[in-house]
């Protein structure tokens, strides 16, 4: 239950897709199921992973999604 991703933009439908994911991974979602939290998967509930855009900034517009506080951004460097 693990959602890695390298894309940018945003609209609060990609922050509800992202907390819905992180809240519900792993569990039955089915209608007869899906308040009862009845795990199916790994684990209960899912990490979200962005890439960072690596654009030599600290803008966080630049970086969407992955400046989105729920998300695990993860970025590179180089031998400088």
């Amino acid at each position: 239950v693990i959602s890695q991703n390298s894309w940018g933009g945003g609209s609060s439908a990609i922050e509800a897709a992202i907390d819905y994911f992180i809240a519900r991974a792993g569990l039955d979602n089915s209608d007869e199921n899906f308040d009862r939290n009845i795990q199916t998967g790994p684990m209960a509930g899912g990490i979200v992973i962005f890439a960072a855009g690596n654009s030599n900034t600290s803008d966080t517009s630049i970086g969407y999604p992955a400046s989105y506080s729920p998300v695990m951004a993860v970025a590179s460097t180089d031998h400088n």
